[in-house]
């Protein structure tokens, strides 16, 4: 479902993104976390993290798997407990708040020893100022963002990006701490669905969704039952069309298509199992 996916082999192999690196160091965190090693997984996130930002985003959800421990071991550890854990009773663990707090501090102390080379006020200005025109001046292959910049139009009469780019990164908090506190993330599973959802939804918000940036909801979604990632890696070609114009544009009614497919495969995701979509109970 990963690696032999005609899109991984386009976009990370033909094309030579850094996903690829990023999702190793990932993955090897996730198992080293599923082992009990938190210190080995706090590094190799830092690695992660050191490749691509975006692991970042992960690092609330970690807080059930540390905080609590269930007092219902059986049912947590089973395999076909549904994705949602609803209903488990847990109790905030001391010992697991101080080794939250050492993970954080290990992986964020990782992240800046392994920047530390590249320090100068000029790096910091120039990625701060990257990442600012990210949300304030890049626009591909968005999804609501398109709706709501012609929302913009129409009432305003011009683009809304400035707006819209700085609304999104904060919606995206607010979906990942409600995912961080009002849902059971105390196992892997439940922990790499929580990722693979809070991911998606900064993507379906992002003003930019590049094709390769699927690299992650992808491999994320191969430990989940949710195939909807798939689905995108399949319709994200109808993005391709933007480049085959000189200059540059793209056609919305082919993005349109895009969301509409990938919206309407995880809507009948979520409809066929609802006890997995279930954010708070």
């Amino acid at each position: 479902m990963y690696a032999l996916n005609p899109f991984i082999i386009i976009e990370m192999t033909g094309n030579l993104h850094f996903e690829p690196v990023m999702l190793f160091f990932l993955i090897w965190s996730f198992y080293k976390l599923h082992q009990q090693k938190w210190v080995w997984a706090a590094v190799l996130l830092a690695c992660s993290v050191s490749v691509k930002l975006i692991p970042l985003l992960f690092l609330p959800l970690f807080f059930q798997w540390f905080v609590q421990k269930s007092s219902n071991k059986e049912e947590l550890t089973s395999s076909n407990t549904p994705l949602n854990t609803f209903g488990v009773k847990w109790t905030p663990s001391l010992s697991g708040i101080k080794k939250l707090i050492g993970f954080y501090a290990i992986t964020l102390t990782t992240i800046i020893i392994l920047f530390l080379p590249f320090y100068s006020s000029e790096f910091i200005n120039n990625y701060a100022n990257s990442v600012g025109l990210w949300f304030r001046n890049f626009e591909f292959n968005a999804s609501f963002y398109y709706i709501f910049r012609k929302i913009g139009y129409q009432f305003r009469g011009y683009n809304e990006i400035a707006i819209i780019g700085k609304i999104s990164p904060i919606l995206t908090i607010l979906f990942l701490v409600i995912v961080t506190f009002f849902r059971k993330n105390n196992t892997i599973i439940p922990l790499i669905t929580a990722m693979l959802f809070g991911l998606c939804f900064y993507y379906f918000t992002a003003t930019t969704v590049h094709p390769w940036y699927l690299a992650t909801p992808l491999i994320l979604s191969v430990f989940t039952k949710y195939r909807f990632p798939v689905i995108w890696t399949i319709v994200i070609i109808f993005s391709y069309q933007a480049y085959a114009n000189i200059p540059w544009k793209e056609n919305l009614w082919f993005v349109g298509t895009e969301y509409v497919i990938l919206y309407g495969f995880l809507l009948f995701e979520l409809l066929k199992n609802p006890q997995y979509y279930k954010i708070v109970k």
